[in-house]
């Protein structure tokens, strides 16, 4: 007989790779794009070294907590662009980015989802 207390453990272990020294998930690179809405809200978004996006934030100020900002990356290449859903000022924004330019860095996992906007 399992325990819900030790199903979850277990299920965390088998979706996340931690908790029980599983190491079938190894870290990742990730590197995140910023930019500003016209708005002035500060966007970000997540990506994968496969160029897909992980996760989109939006923040009104550098101290208020992030939103989720809804983001799709576009196009291939060495030219890529990223259009974000802005929750601040409900508009679609698209900037352009270039793959040479991205910072790496290794991640254990995607930054969480963030809660939406009220």
């Amino acid at each position: 007989m399992t325990s819900k207390a030790h199903f979850h453990l277990v299920r965390r272990d088998v979706l996340t790779g931690r908790g029980g020294g599983d190491k079938r998930w190894p870290s990742m690179k990730i590197a995140t794009v910023r930019s500003v809405c016209e708005c002035q809200a500060k966007l970000e978004a997540d990506l994968g070294e496969d160029l897909k996006v992980l996760a989109g934030r939006a923040r009104k100020t550098h101290r208020s907590g992030p939103e989720t900002a809804p983001a799709n990356l576009v196009g291939t290449g060495n030219v890529f662009q990223i259009g974000w859903f802005c929750p601040m000022c409900v508009r679609n924004t698209l900037r352009s980015f270039s793959t040479s330019a991205l910072a790496w860095h290794e991640a254990a996992e995607p930054m969480p989802p963030t809660e939406p906007a009220t």
